[in-house]
């Protein structure tokens, strides 16, 4: 079976087995051009969000689909982005979305946990500049692994 992917031939795949997709993923990744700092660790937390949903579109497809990432100002209010974020919740779960997780780097959307009716989990972010890209690509993938573990064990409940 090939990724479930926000893509043509992802969604032909998912047309064809929707009946089996309960879980659908949505990742979250900040965007700002204000400062340069903020630029780079925008850009560094796109590219891993990018290579860590590629690690859990791999491993439990059939399971999922990966939505488009949610991109949000940085310096937006984050209780605004959450009542934006409850639209996409209910289109998903009138598509018959079961499950509907947040992924994301940034620890301020946990202060917005409890006004979501999606599961938020906020990994930590690996500086992948400092480390040999090896390094770093098994740190993503030892941290898919537990946000695997997380969604199955949700699954179970």
């Amino acid at each position: 079976m090939r990724i479930m992917k926000w893509s043509n031939s992802g969604i032909v795949q998912y047309i064809g087995a929707k009946e089996y997709i309960d879980t659908a993923v949505i990742p979250l990744v900040p965007f700002g051009l204000d400062q340069e700092d903020n630029l780079q660790k925008s850009a560094l937390q796109h590219e891993t969000m990018q290579f860590f949903s590629n690690e859990l579109e791999k491993e439990l497809t059939g399971r999922l689909i990966m939505a488009p990432f949610y991109t949000y100002l940085m310096k937006k209010d984050l209780k605004l982005e959450a009542e934006r974020l409850e639209a996409w919740m209910k289109e998903l779960e009138s598509s018959g979305f079961k499950h509907v997780f947040l992924l994301t780097f940034d620890p301020a959307w946990r202060k917005q946990n409890k006004s979501l009716t999606a599961e938020l989990i906020w990994i930590p972010c690996a500086d992948g500049s400092n480390m040999p890209a090896a390094e770093f690509h098994q740190t993503i993938r030892s941290q898919a692994r537990d946000v695997m573990d997380l969604m199955m064990t949700s699954w179970e409940e």
